[in-house]
This record gives structure tokens, C-alpha cells and sequence, in this order.
């Protein structure tokens, strides 16, 4: 829950949140890392690495058109995009590929 609250802040901000630290491209990590954490926590927590990729690629498209049309200080990008989908397939087959834990019935 607080991986998409996190990333709800993240994208729909009126402004670019977070203090500028002046690397070129840091934007571009930070979007691969919300998509990615919660792509993690939502096939760990459910299962159904489709269905969680599919969601999260429709959210990385829609954000951005919802900061470019609907958020007069932020713009939208589709080099974003491609983050946002690049880390959600990353995080969503480390969740998949890692072993579950088997809960104890005592």
C-alpha cells in the first residue's frame, strides 16, 4: 500500500516532487522504481504477473497524459513511459522468480 501511495504522490503532484540533485536521467530511475515497487508488492501479495503488468502499463500511460493535459507544472513523456513499463517487468519477474515462503499451519 505504501509502494502506490508513494507512487500516486510520485505522478500526480502539481508540481515535480522532491528536491533537483542535478543528475541527468535520476527522473528516469525514480519512475522505474514506483512502477517497480509496487509491481513487486502486488505479484508478491497476489500472484497474476499479467494481470498486475497489464494494469500497471495502462497507469504509466494514462499518468502521463494526465500530467501533460491536466497538470499545468508537470509535462508528459513518453521516455517515462518506457521507464515506468521497464520497471514494472523487471520487478513483476523478480516477484514471480523468487521462492514464496510456506506459512506455518501451527
Amino acid at each position: 500500500m505504501l509502494a502506490l501511495l508513494l507512487q500516486l504522490y510520485g505522478l500526480y503532484w502539481p508540481s515535480q516532487p522532491g528536491p533537483s540533485i542535478g543528475l541527468a536521467n535520476i527522473d528516469k530511475v525514480a519512475h522505474a522504481l514506483m512502477f517497480g515497487a509496487v509491481a513487486f508488492t502486488a505479484v508478491r501479495a497476489f500472484g497474476r504477473p499479467g494481470v498486475v503488468v497489464g494494469l500497471l502499463a495502462t497507469h504509466a500511460v494514462v499518468s502521463e497524459a494526465v500530467q501533460h493535459f491536466a497538470l499545468p507544472g508537470r509535462s508528459g513523456d513518453i521516455r517515462d513511459v518506457a521507464a515506468d513499463l521497464l520497471g514494472t517487468v523487471v520487478f513483476a519477474w523478480l516477484a514471480g522468480a523468487l521462492p514464496r515462503r510456506r506459512r506455518s499451519t501451527s
